[in-house]
C-alpha cells in the first residue's frame, strides 16, 4: 500500500462570511461529524469488499482555515488506473473544493491520523488488511528498529545523476547502475520491485547517499511508484 495525505480548501462558498456559512450549511452538505464518519465508513466497507482498490478517510474539517484533511491508502497494484486527487476529491453542488496538496507519508504518519480521528472506521481491521497492525510490545521489544521516511520527489536526468554519484565518490559499478536504470532500452513503467542491491561503503552517512540516489533515479524512470524508504536498523 501507498499511503497520501491531501489537503482541499474551500473556495467560491456563496458568502463573504464563510466560517459562518459553513458552521450553517456543514450538515445538509454532509461534512459534520456525523456526515464525515458516515463517508468514512463507506470508504472503508467498499475497500473491504473488494469494490475499491483504495481507503479515503477524512479526518476532519478546519473552520479557520476552510481545509479538510484526508488519508489514502492504496494499492501498489492499481496506482496507475487513476488520477489520486480525482477519485477523492470532495464532492459537492454548493461549494467547489480546491486541491491545496499532495504528499506521500509514512506509515506511521497514517496510523497516528487515522487512528486518532476516525473512531468509527475499524481502523484496526484496515491495518490488519494492510498488514501494518502492528506495535512493538512494552517489555519484549522488537529485535531492530525501524525507521521511515520519504525522499523529496525530485526530477533527474542521467547527468544529473552522475554528478551526484561524483559528489558522493560513487564506485564505477553506481556509475554502472545509474547507465542501465535511464537506458532507452528499458520500459519506463512499475513491474514490482525491479531490483536488489547489496550496497557496501565506510560510513553509515555514505550507504545513505548512494541508495538515496539510486531509488530517486528508479523513481524518475517510472521503476518506483514510492519515495518511501523502511530501514531495518541495529539488528540484533
Amino acid at each position: 500500500m501507498i499511503y497520501y495525505h491531501l489537503c482541499y480548501h474551500l473556495s467560491g462558498a456563496p458568502s463573504k462570511d464563510t466560517p459562518e456559512w459553513w458552521r450553517m450549511h456543514q450538515e445538509e452538505l454532509g461534512f459534520d461529524r456525523s456526515g464525515i464518519d458516515e463517508k468514512n465508513v463507506n470508504s472503508a466497507n467498499q475497500y473491504l469488499r473488494g469494490c475499491n482498490c483504495y481507503v479515503a478517510l477524512i479526518t476532519g474539517f478546519d473552520i479557520e482555515t476552510m481545509e479538510i484533511n484526508i488519508y489514502v491508502a492504496c494499492s501498489v497494484c492499481h496506482m496507475d488506473k487513476f488520477r489520486l486527487e480525482e477519485i477523492v476529491h470532495p464532492d459537492s453542488d454548493k461549494c467547489k473544493w480546491e486541491l491545496d496538496h499532495q504528499e506521500e507519508i509514512t506509515v506511521e504518519a497514517y496510523k497516528y491520523a487515522v487512528d486518532s480521528t476516525c473512531y468509527n472506521t475499524r481502523s484496526s481491521v484496515l491495518f490488519e488488511k494492510f498488514g501494518i497492525d502492528f506495535r512493538e510490545p512494552l517489555y519484549d521489544p522488537f529485535p531492530f528498529r525501524v525507521e521511515e521516511k520519504i525522499l523529496e520527489e525530485q526530477t533527474l536526468t542521467l547527468e544529473e545523476c552522475r554528478q551526484r554519484a561524483h559528489e558522493i565518490l560513487g564506485s564505477s559499478s553506481l556509475y554502472e547502475e545509474l547507465d542501465r536504470i535511464y537506458s532507452p532500452e528499458n520500459q519506463q513503467i512499475y513491474k514490482g520491485h525491479p531490483v536488489h542491491y547489496l550496497i557496501s561503503a565506510g560510513a553509515w552517512g555514505a550507504a545513505e547517499d548512494i541508495y538515496e540516489l539510486l531509488i530517486k533515479a528508479l523513481y524518475n524512470n517510472k521503476r518506483l511508484i514510492s519515495n518511501r524508504i523502511t530501514l531495518f536498523r541495529e539488528v540484533q
